[in-house]
């Protein structure tokens, strides 16, 4: 069965899609996994009213025959006129300024889900948040905003962190249940590249840190085998020793296999994981980077960067 490409298009709550479709080039839809912004181009033919800066625009693509699905909200950010056509290019929804404003306060005896929770709804932000056996005893959010704190939560503690249609994700790594997962047949991709790069896979790490209440150094060990990769820091227990560890782990084994790959225009998101299939000994479980989603004349492509 052929599927024929299809999108919506809301212009400040406004059906364009019809005026579009007539003259469409090219609609471009780029995902990014984490705290990047979403971006969506789009270039038409002939000359076509500009937008306004910060118009809102809520898009959707797909096919007919299957439907749509949502891609977000977007604030038009540039538009390029030329002889031929009109290129309008337009942004994910930027976070709230107060988000970003520096600030200063105490957290103290909380889990890392605590804290996402609260800072979701001061922002008035909805919120999906793992971390819960992450407890902190004390930690000093110092001239930093709420953005920054979380982005170095996330990096400390190996979190998948992102801001996406009005809502915080922090969520853990590969092991998420909650994690959308797109399976792949290799022998379905119209192109794709798996690079092996040479780096020390490490099987292990070893956490170290002083014990200042018993005076003693302290160690935790996860994973198994060698090489074991050394991690000396200031650790707040065995717990907060253990999480970190796990995340330093992941992080330094990261990127030893990247790849890409073009499919027919499918529903994969950023930040997601992706199983890959019928790939021989590339057969596993990635994490999706980034995603490319292009319609035009010439059909619905779908492009695909992963890792692990």
């Amino acid at each position: 069965m052929n599927f024929t490409p299809n999108f919506k298009i809301l212009a400040n709550n406004r059906d364009v899609t019809e005026h579009i479709q007539k003259n469409l080039i090219t609609l471009r839809f780029k995902d990014e996994a984490g705290i990047l912004s979403d971006e969506i181009t789009l270039e038409v033919a002939g000359e076509f009213r500009r937008p306004k800066y910060q118009d809102k625009l809520k898009v959707w693509i797909g096919y007919k025959e299957s439907g749509l699905w949502y891609c977000g909200d977007f604030c038009v950010q540039s538009s390029e006129r030329t002889q031929h056509s009109t290129t309008i290019t337009a942004t994910g929804v930027d976070f709230s300024n107060a988000l970003k404003e520096k600030r200063s306060r105490s957290w103290e005896k909380v889990s890392l889900k605590e804290i996402v929770e609260k800072i979701a709804k001061e922002h008035q932000l909805g919120f999906q948040a793992e971390f819960e056996e992450a407890k902190i005893v004390y930690l000093a959010q110092s001239d930093e905003s709420d953005l920054s704190f979380l982005k170095r939560l996330a990096k400390e503690y190996g979190a998948m962190f992102s801001i996406k249609d009005n809502k915080i994700l922090f969520l853990y790594k590969k092991e998420s249940e909650k994690l959308p997962v797109s399976k792949i047949n290799l022998s379905e991709a119209i192109s794709f590249s798996i690079k092996h790069s040479n780096k020390t896979l490490y099987l292990s790490a070893r956490a170290i840190w002083h014990d200042t209440e018993e005076n003693k150094n302290k160690e935790v060990v996860v994973g198994n085998g060698m090489p074991q990769l050394r991690i000396e820091s200031a650790f707040k227990n065995s717990s907060d020793a253990k999480l970190k560890a796990q995340a330093k782990l992941k992080n330094a084994n990261s990127g030893s296999i990247s790849g890409r790959l073009s499919i027919y225009g499918s529903k994969i998101y950023a930040g997601g994981l992706l199983e890959l299939n019928n790939a021989g000994s590339d057969n596993g479980v990635y994490q999706i980077n980034s995603v490319n989603h292009t319609l035009s004349a010439d059909g619905f492509i779908t492009d695909v960067e992963f890792e692990k």
